[in-house]
């Protein structure tokens, strides 16, 4: 499953939507480091560096951003809002997930769709083996 969380009604940027968490980089900070930044500052969860794995690179003329993946059991209750960003989480299938940014419920600048969701499985599979 896929961890989505809601951002707050008082962020001026597309509120109340849900996103896959990140966020952006502090000046020479390394892109793993940065992202288990923002989810420990999101959430509350901490994820360890040596547990990321990549899984691809998206584009556009401004900027990019590199999407990776973190295999972790998290009961949503142990999630703890550490500022006022997010409200809320939940865990979503990747049919739900489809659903939801279809229906403009979740950030569309995800980047991420079922081929994405294969291919998670299956580098989670080759890196359970490792």
């Amino acid at each position: 499953q896929i961890l989505i969380s809601q951002r707050s009604g008082k962020k001026d940027v597309l509120p109340l939507k849900w996103e896959c968490n990140g966020g952006a980089l502090l000046s020479g900070e390394d892109v793993i480091d940065g992202i288990i930044r923002e989810i420990y500052e999101e959430l509350g969860i901490k994820l360890e560096k040596d547990k990321a794995i990549y899984l691809k690179t998206a584009k556009n003329s401004e900027r990019f951003k590199e999407i990776y993946l973190f295999k972790k059991d998290i009961n949503i209750e142990d999630i703890k809002f550490r500022d006022d960003e997010c409200i809320d989480a939940k865990w979503v299938g990747i049919d739900e997930f489809t659903y939801m940014l279809d229906n403009g419920e979740i950030v569309n600048n995800v980047d991420f769709n079922k081929e994405d969701y294969e291919n998670c499985l299956n580098l989670l599979k080759l890196n359970i083996n490792r």
